[in-house]
């Protein structure tokens, strides 16, 4: 039932006068936005990994290879092959956690050293 004095607003109600924090609607499908996010997340994972290079996971290489335009093969074996522009390459095991040194080995890999 409709009254006067209250208004809907993106699927919740007021009252009027009601002060309200109003967002933005997420876009589910927003490419700039999931850009940024993989970006922010990819540098602060890289920044975790060298503060502390134990206990990664190989997705959260991977992710981090991805945003840096490194490739890498992965098809049911038991290492994971990261492959720079320039033809260096880093094979880290699938293992989980992820052994410090191929974490420091992979952030020079990334960095280009």
């Amino acid at each position: 039932m409709w009254k006067p004095g209250i208004r809907a607003t993106s699927g919740s109600w007021l009252l009027a006068g009601q002060a309200a924090k109003l967002q933005p609607p997420r876009l589910h499908n927003d490419v700039t936005r999931s850009i940024i996010l993989r970006m922010n997340t990819a540098a602060k994972l890289l920044q975790s990994m060298r503060s502390n290079p134990l206990d990664w996971q190989l997705a959260q290489l991977q992710s981090v290879a991805r945003q840096k335009g490194i490739d890498w093969r992965h098809e049911g074996t038991s290492h994971c092959v990261f492959v720079r522009d320039d033809g260096k390459t880093l094979s880290v095991p699938a293992r989980r956690p992820i052994k410090p040194i191929y974490v420091k080995k992979f952030l020079e890999l990334v960095e280009g050293a």
